[in-house]
């Protein structure tokens, strides 16, 4: 079913019917709090469309009001992204961000990370123009400028804003996207995985065991067969052969986020099991697609390492302390290849020196 066309209103803000729901925010928390009751009579599920109505955009009246609701959502990222929790007088930890909460990073970085919070690069607003046209979740909007650097570029990317029903892309870039989006959408597993579910969905759980609020965002996802339920993301990359992909997926510590998505599908009850797959397509001819899915006994490793962040953000969270290194004297050994040069090197010298 296509998307209503949002426009832009006087306010700022963007409506379908040509009403401000931020502005006229009671009239959208006495929606939200009934849309909350009825989400709690029955269990959440993201295959089952919503009634037909413009969705509040108040961050308030997104998860309910007074306290927040569990469950599934389909929000902007321009509400998702700056962490509706904090409307309540607290904070989410994401599936995306949970990994600057665990060695080599520490929770000073992570603290710096959410409060400086840059604006999308060329390649995110190059790679959110692919998704929109795989996952058919905004119509283009066509910049006829070289960059977005320009004043030009950035009035437009002001006046088409990137989270809303319209994706801003560069003409030059237009015919790259469509072919990547149409590797995409017929790529035989890809397509499967992109049926029988809703894309762009965002995820809200309470940690049991601390109490923090969990979330995550996610491309598309599956309905539910049996007890098992699959999740797609779709990654836009340079190089979508399995080893890069690897490497890739270990310094961005994809293991971790996967682990943190199944643990919110699995407290919302929505399955027992949960199969993470990677559609990785190149940005380049002829746009290739790979696609890869992560090994159990690294998901086993990301399950403990995401454990492990949640007790941090937790901790952090109550004292308001977000350390950085700990305060001590670090005794290096040097690397193994540092070592075996400069022996070699000394050996040459010696070898030298005796003839």
């Amino acid at each position: 079913m296509a998307r209503p066309k949002m426009t832009k209103l006087a306010c700022g803000h963007y409506s379908d019917n040509g009403k401000c729901e931020i502005c006229l925010a009671r009239e959208a928390m006495e929606a939200a709090q009934a849309a909350a009751r009825e989400a709690t009579a029955s269990r959440p599920d993201p295959t089952i469309p919503a009634p037909a109505a413009a969705a509040p955009e108040s961050v308030a009246a997104v998860l309910g009001t007074g306290e927040p609701t569990a469950g599934v959502y389909d929000i902007p990222d321009s509400i998702y992204f700056k962490d509706p929790l904090k409307a309540y007088g607290t904070e989410s930890l994401s599936g995306s961000s949970a990994r600057f909460l665990i060695p080599p990073s520490t929770p000073a970085h992570y603290r710096w990370r959410m409060d400086h919070q840059n604006d999308p690069t060329p390649a995110m607003i190059f790679g959110s123009a692919v998704h929109a046209l795989t996952l058919e979740t905004a119509e283009l909007a066509i910049f006829e400028g070289s960059a977005w650097n320009s004043v030009a570029g950035r009035k437009f990317l002001i006046e088409h804003d990137p989270d809303g029903d319209e994706a801003p892309i560069l003409a030059k870039d237009v015919a790259a996207a469509k072919a990547m989006a149409y590797s995409l959408r017929h790529h035989q597993i890809v397509a499967k995985a992109l049926t029988n579910g809703r894309a762009e969905q965002a995820m809200f759980a309470q940690d049991p065991d601390t109490g923090i609020w969990l979330r995550g965002k996610l491309d598309y996802l599956q309905q539910a067969v049996k007890d098992r339920l699959v999740i797609t993301d779709v990654k836009t990359t340079q190089d979508a052969y399995f080893g890069e992909f690897s490497r890739s997926a270990a310094k961005l510590s994809y293991h971790v986020s996967d682990a943190h998505y199944a643990r919110i599908v699995k407290l919302l009850g929505l399955a027992k099991r949960v199969t993470m797959i990677y559609a990785t397509v190149e940005s380049h001819p002829p746009y290739l697609v790979s696609v890869h899915q992560i090994s159990d006994e690294d998901l086993r490793r990301g399950d403990e390492l995401d454990q492990l962040a949640i007790r941090t953000f937790a901790r952090c969270l109550e004292t308001g302390d977000w350390p950085g290194y700990p305060n001590k004297i670090n005794k290096l050994t040097l690397p193994v290849y540092a070592a075996r040069s400069e022996e070699e090197a000394l050996l040459s010298a010696e070898e030298g020196d005796q003839q």
